[in-house]
């Protein structure tokens, strides 16, 4: 699968070489200026493009003809692609480069060692005093290369490390045991911080809120851990996260699960969640202004409630995998008007899920909250993935429908890095708005 899926990037790479090309400064779409293409910078474009950032800059850099061809959808395609198929960049491996004066080209050849396939990346570009534009970028699958031990990039309280000594790395972000709520229901809880976070530097936050059932910190079902996962893909863009054990999960025996009812959805769910948006709220290191309620399944189903409660204590939800309430529901619920609280709150909203979701529809997820909000949401954004299950994780579709199966679970998957780039990259772009104003 891995040599079909480059095979058809060289196809298109060949196809687009064949294009007429021509210089054309005027539509360059530049943002930091004029690069000059070596081992540096190509390893920065690489970067960049396997962690999904700066997407729009990086296909600005290719020749004009060849970006009518390629289309962002087909570039961010590639990248999801790719990792599916190779897993996580992990390091550079070797580098080297060579020109073709007959093409009035230099081409770079840079080792990629990824979590299951390694790649290697040629790197194309114009080798003219004047024109530097990129030409293609092809990905070949390439044998293993040992990956280092860090010494040569990871230093300890500012000191390089030699000798045998353990190479210790700044993590990419801490993890802080803390207290949600008050007794008699004390949670535990995790606070992860990106990198750098503290008072003089205070970052956005997210409230995780649970699926229906008891659950832990972590949402841990099967192999999988789709709040940890969370955690840490939003900790690397810069998004703190509080993720605490569900009150039906510490106290199972105070709260059982089967007697669902206003009073305990209040408390299982509501309270808790404004607990944590509170405790966000009073810490140093997390922006005030930027708490954003993130709800799962029945998190996502109760997220215009807890934002109505919490009477602008967030200021933004992403809904993932829940759905409008139907009049078949619990009593508890229907007396919910999801709705209702969406329009009136008016906060910018994210509603998400994947294709393959056998406990809620496509059509009665986000198709359900796109009809019944209408047009005149236009702060609510929608997203469903292709081939994605309830946890937006990878799908194998056996079941019925295509649907996803419960056995699935019992294997190891990750959160789909693409839908993990897109909501934290949804979050950045409201807050970027916000300061270029």
């Amino acid at each position: 699968m891995m040599k079909r899926h480059v095979a058809l990037i060289l196809t298109l790479c060949v196809m687009l070489w064949t294009v007429p090309v021509t210089s054309l400064a005027a539509a360059r779409q530049m943002r930091d200026g004029v690069p000059v293409w070596n081992e540096q910078t190509v390893k920065e474009y690489a970067r960049d493009y396997m962690a999904g950032e700066n997407l729009e800059t990086l296909l600005g850099y290719y020749d004009l003809q060849v970006r009518r061809y390629m289309p962002m959808a087909t570039y961010e395609t590639m990248l999801s692609e790719i990792e599916w198929m190779t897993g996580e960049f992990i390091e550079f491996g070797t580098y080297s480069s060579y020109v073709e004066p007959e093409h009035m080209t230099k081409t770079h050849v840079l080792h990629l060692c990824m979590e299951k396939q390694d790649l290697d990346m040629y790197f194309v570009h114009k080798d003219k005093p004047d024109d530097w534009e990129v030409m293609a970028i092809e990905f070949v699958p390439a044998a293993k290369q040992l990956v280092s031990d860090g010494r040569d990039m990871l230093v300890s309280d500012g000191q390089q490390e030699t000798g045998n000594a353990p190479v210790k790395s700044k993590p990419a972000y801490a993890e802080i045991q803390v207290v949600v709520g008050t007794a008699p229901y004390e949670l535990k809880g995790i606070l992860t911080l990106p990198q750098g976070a503290d008072k003089d530097h205070p970052v956005p936050a997210c409230v995780l809120v649970h699926d229906f059932g008891p659950q832990d910190m972590d949402e841990s079902l099967g192999q999988t851990k789709l709040f940890a996962d969370i955690a840490g893909e939003f900790a690397k863009k810069g998004i703190a996260t509080l993720r605490y054990d569900k009150r039906t999960y510490t106290y199972r025996s105070v709260e059982p699960q089967n007697q669902l009812s206003a009073i305990s959805l209040e408390r299982e769910t509501v309270q808790d969640a404004l607990s944590a948006g509170t405790l966000l709220r009073n810490h140093e290191a997390i922006r005030s202004d930027r708490i954003v309620l993130v709800g799962h399944g029945l998190g996502a189903m109760l997220a215009p409630k807890i934002a109505t409660d919490g009477d602008g204590l967030f200021c933004a939800m992403v809904m993932i995998a829940g759905r409008p309430l139907a009049s078949d529901d619990q009593p508890a619920l229907r007396e919910i008007n999801q709705i209702r609280q969406i329009r009136e709150l008016k906060i910018p909203t994210y509603i998400v899920q994947g294709s393959r979701d056998g406990r809620v529809a496509v059509e009665s997820g986000v198709e359900a909250y796109e009809d019944a909000l209408g047009d005149k949401a236009r702060f609510v954004d929608y997203t469903v993935y292709r081939g994605l299950n309830h946890y937006l994780m990878k799908s194998a579709g056996g079941g019925n429908g295509g649907k996803e199966t419960n056995e699935e679970y019992d294997i190891p998957m990750k959160l789909d890095s693409a839908a993990a780039r897109d909501m934290t990259a949804w979050l950045k772009g409201l807050w970027e708005v916000e300061e270029t104003e």
